[in-house]
């Protein structure tokens, strides 16, 4: 009698042990899947966002050649600020990872600044906040 009680543990602990390796591998393939729809529905987000920039883009350039107006660089703007600004004349539209880009030895702080700066002298629009933050040259 011994003996079947230790079968049917042994039979019971097997089927425990697979029922759990099934329960984890049916958890790990569905958690994969949802992990992939999210990419994949960020990515299609962040390709919409990328086109309607471009085509943001693209009207201010058009506005731009309609309008040609020389806004004078005050004297005032070091180095740095000129560099950031000639840039953001030249692309329309600059976020903020690529202006770190741009400068690359200076602090994200310092380019913060440089940035409210140039947006306060009137030859930068600023449109959004934080992560969405971007720059459009004003002419």
């Amino acid at each position: 009698m011994n003996s079947e009680h230790k079968k049917d543990n042994s039979l019971l602990f097997n089927l425990i042990t697979l029922l759990t390796f099934g329960l984890t591998l049916f958890l790990i393939i569905f958690l994969k899947r949802g992990e992939s729809k999210k990419i994949e529905h960020h990515s299609k987000n962040e390709s919409d966002e990328k086109s309607r920039v471009k085509n943001s883009v693209q009207e201010h350039k058009e506005e731009k050649e309609e309008v040609p107006q020389e806004v004078p660089i005050p004297e005032n703007l070091n180095a740095r600020q000129k560099k950031i600004l000639q840039e953001i004349e030249s692309r329309g539209i600059l976020e903020p990872s690529e202006i770190y880009e741009l400068v690359p030895r200076v602090s994200t702080r310092t380019v913060r600044r440089d940035m409210d700066k140039l947006v306060e002298a009137g030859l930068v629009l600023q449109r959004g906040a934080t992560k969405s933050t971007q720059y459009i040259y004003k002419s």
